[in-house]
């Protein structure tokens, strides 16, 4: 009985979760400063990284000149365009579609409208008459 209560024993203790408990009481601090590294390297690329990853996504995409061929489009001079029903539709449309544009390129990494940016200049559009 002695034999068979040591093999049962020793298989308790090798088995993979007595090795991980044993792994986490001897390493316990170590692994403590891994997470806290871990989460601070988190927090320093939410805050410093985001904005200026978000920025360069912007540039690459080319949002400045997208907005300023849609602006343009929307003031440009349709004459008698103007009296068709389908034109008036397809017009409030693609403003629809000029608004909404802007207010993503207006808006910061984390999703916040912001007011105080380089696209502003796009917030007004004049309709030529």
């Amino acid at each position: 009985m002695g034999e068979a209560f040591k093999r049962q024993v020793k298989r308790i203790q090798e088995s993979w979760f007595v090795v991980i408990l044993g792994f986490l009481f001897e390493y316990w601090f170590e692994i403590l400063i891994t997470i806290l590294s871990l989460i601070l390297v988190k927090l320093l690329v939410d805050r410093l990284l985001s904005n200026f990853l978000d920025r360069i996504y912007k540039m690459c995409f080319n949002y400045d000149g997208t907005l300023a061929e849609m602006r343009k489009l929307l003031e440009s001079d349709h004459g008698e365009l103007w009296n068709t029903p389908e034109f008036c539709i397809a017009y409030l449309k693609m403003h629809d579609a000029y608004q909404t544009f802007l207010n993503a390129a207006r808006t910061d990494a984390s999703g916040k409208l912001r007011r105080d940016t380089a696209y502003e200049q796009y917030a007004a559009v004049n309709i030529a008459s």
